[in-house]
């Protein structure tokens, strides 16, 4: 059967003639953002500090995590401090106490977690490009107290890789961060199916073991992203 359509063709037209406003998507839009985050209660001079994984893993989602920077940059007024890390930001030699895990193949943090010891060994970037690096005990020390810290980071998520090594130190990191304030957050930019477990889905990576033992909720989601401000407005109890 003959549908007699016209012809299609672009003779003639010429792109320099077409104006295009291309907008990014991002799972949550600017407008949502910044609405949640009015939401969070900063004391006169309370100091936010961000700490945001970069490159590798994190590199397809870096415009997103820049949006939600600057939105609280602005609701900190002044008072936000943002450093960068890449994967994990503590240099932790001694690995001893991994001894003391089950040999399984996806051993937990469970028989030791409270025999960890916070420390300061490592370093972090002021910049996303890691040409500046400043200690961690040098951070910690001016910006952390009392402060609201927000950890962003797939905390090895994106891959669906269990790594010890990373989940001990990462462990060894956020203890360090809760000697200085109880107020600390880790938001993910994965959506929670990448690393919560359900009655259908076994997730077992390295971020869903640390989701276990620090409060983890979704930056790709506005309902986690209110708890995660709610936890943090409550003195960083879940």
């Amino acid at each position: 059967m003959e549908l007699n359509l016209p012809e299609i063709s672009l003779e003639g037209i010429t792109l320099e003639d077409r104006k295009f406003n291309l907008h990014p998507q991002y799972p949550i839009t600017r407008e949502r953002m910044k609405k949640t985050m009015q939401q969070l209660r900063v004391k006169d001079g309370q100091k936010i500090l961000l700490l945001i994984d970069c490159r590798g893993s994190m590199s397809p989602y870096e415009s997103f995590i820049n949006v939600f920077r600057k939105v609280v940059e602005r609701k900190g007024k002044g008072n936000v401090k943002t450093f960068y890390f890449n994967n994990q930001p503590t240099v932790y030699e001694d690995i001893s106490l991994l001894n003391e895990v089950e040999d399984v193949l996806f051993p937990t943090l469970d028989p030791i977690f409270k025999k960890i010891e916070p420390s300061e060994e490592g370093f972090l970037y002021e910049d996303q490009n890691g040409y500046k690096m400043v200690e961690i005990q040098e951070v910690l020390h001016d910006y952390a107290t009392d402060a609201l810290v927000i950890v962003v980071s797939d905390f090895g998520g994106t891959m669906d890789r269990y790594n010890l090594y990373r989940l001990y130190s990462t462990a060894v990191f956020l203890k360090t961060v809760s000697g200085y304030t109880p107020k600390c957050v880790c938001l993910n930019p994965l959506q929670r199916t990448w690393w919560e477990r359900t009655h259908e889905v076994f997730k077992n990576n390295t971020a869903t073991q640390i989701a276990r033992h620090n409060p983890m909720y979704s930056l790709s989601s506005v309902k986690d992203l209110k708890a995660a401000v709610d936890v943090l407005n409550r003195g960083g109890k879940k």
